[in-house]
């Protein structure tokens, strides 16, 4: 058993989010030591989530991308994309599994996820398991993506 505590990370809790824009580089992130958002994750529509970071981007319209492909990120992470308000957010998408074709490295996770204008959108960065040994440092990124033109069901051919 772990009983070692750790200081409370500045946004390992929904309501201190750490904001950021696709034109600025976002700081490497760490989930050391990270402890769980119970209240945000369980009133959730998707109820998923493990202890992580929580990062806040506003939509434009555009599909975004949010990977942690990155040389910085040393262990396997998953991430899960949300919109509303802190305690009452809405699952927009988690994890893609076929994340190899965006980063061969099998630690990194990547979320695509269209946007609406001044929507706000919640990005939670854990470790893959909620073991604190699957815990460490990772390179965020979102990038604005541009979809194949026949990606939405309406338009397949």
């Amino acid at each position: 058993m772990d009983v070692s505590y750790n200081a409370r990370l500045a946004n390992d809790q929904c309501s201190t989010v750490i904001d950021i824009s696709l034109t600025n580089e976002i700081p490497p992130g760490s989930t050391k030591g990270v402890r769980p958002d119970i209240d945000s994750i369980e009133n959730s529509s998707c109820r998923t989530g493990s202890p992580g970071v929580w990062y806040r981007i506003f939509g434009n319209g555009s599909a975004f991308q949010a990977s942690t492909c990155s040389s910085l990120t040393d262990h396997e992470t998953s991430i899960q994309v949300y919109s509303g308000k802190c305690g009452r957010l809405n699952c927009i998408d988690k994890e893609d599994d076929a994340v190899e074709s965006v980063c061969p490295d099998s630690k990194a996770s990547a979320v695509n996820f269209k946007t609406e204008r001044d929507v706000a959108y919640y990005i939670l960065v854990t470790g893959r398991t909620a073991n604190s040994k699957d815990s460490g440092i990772f390179g965020l990124t979102v990038t604005k993506i541009v979809p194949p033109l026949e990606n939405e069901c309406g338009k397949a051919s």
